[in-house]
C-alpha cells in the first residue's frame, strides 16, 4: 500500500508456446515456414480498498 486505502502491483508475464510448423501437402513445394510464438506483457495495477482499516469479519473462538 502507498497510500491510506490505495494498493498497486506490478505484474511481468512471458509466455512461451514453442515453434510452429503449419502443415502443408506439396510435395513438390520444398518450402517450409515456421515461426515461433512468444508473448510479453506488463500489467499495472491500482486498487482502492474500501473499509481498510475495519475487519470484514471478526473471528470469534
Amino acid at each position: 500500500m502507498f497510500a491510506a486505502n490505495w494498493s498497486a502491483k506490478l505484474e511481468y508475464n512471458y509466455i512461451d508456446l514453442g515453434r510452429v510448423a503449419p502443415i502443408r501437402y506439396t510435395p513438390a513445394l520444398n518450402d517450409r515456414s515456421e515461426w515461433k510464438d512468444t508473448f510479453h506483457t506488463v500489467k499495472l495495477d491500482i486498487n482502492y480498498h474500501f473499509n481498510a482499516a475495519s475487519p470484514v469479519v471478526s473471528a470469534k473462538y
